[in-house]
């Protein structure tokens, strides 16, 4: 385990604390010596100890201002940009958003709660998640009528869709296997859903910035 260093405002404060001591050690041994050097010295030993004096309170006034502030309370992370910006992936359905769950893992919907696994960007047409360095977590494919993966950004195929701006209602889909929507609580990749003449909210999704 890594030793744990101290802080610079502890390291401050200890210093302190051991000039406030000196002082007051000081300031003993003068009021002790007073009727010895008053005769001697004059008013310089009145102003001597009169600096001891004011040197202790603002000492004193230092250190206490050293103190640790209270620590806040955690807050939800910023959303980050890049120079295409982060969003989130909306089935326009469900509600929820698509997460990345790991390398050949199925890409799942889940409740949006602004976590960093819902957060993608466009790469080249390619849509990967923020955590990856590089952009190489990226939405890919398996095939027809089957569940849309986390790919590698060297096996991710380029994507297609109207549009990336906010809160924009667009398709998203891949040439091999077609278009990505949710079937059964699934996120599929397959063929269009149709309500009479329109796109069904089950392959629509909305941009979220």
């Amino acid at each position: 385990m890594r030793e744990a260093t101290p802080r610079r405002s502890d390291r401050r404060a200890q210093m302190l604390l051991k000039s406030l001591q000196v002082l007051l050690h000081l300031l003993k041994n003068q009021t002790h010596s007073d009727q010895l050097t008053t005769k001697r010295w004059g008013n310089n030993m009145k102003h001597t100890k009169s600096g001891l004096l004011v040197a202790i309170p603002a000492l004193a006034f230092s250190l206490l201002g050293t103190a640790a502030p209270a620590q806040a309370q955690p807050q939800a992370p910023a959303r980050p940009q890049s120079s295409y910006g982060f969003f989130s992936i909306v089935n326009k359905d469900t509600g929820k958003c698509l997460e990345w769950n790991g390398y050949n893992k199925k890409i799942t919907q889940e409740t949006c709660n602004n976590t960093k696994w819902q957060w993608w960007e466009n790469a080249a047409s390619k849509l990967c998640n923020y955590v990856s360095i590089g952009a190489d977590y990226c939405l890919g494919e398996d095939g027809r009528e089957k569940p849309v993966y986390g790919r590698s950004n060297h096996d991710a195929p380029q994507l297609f869709y109207s549009s990336l701006n906010k809160n924009a209602v667009t398709t998203i889909g891949a040439m091999n296997c077609g278009y990505f929507k949710v079937d059964n609580g699934n996120v599929m990749c397959g063929a269009r859903i149709l309500n009479g003449n329109t796109y069904s909210p089950k392959m629509m999704w909305v941009i979220k910035y």
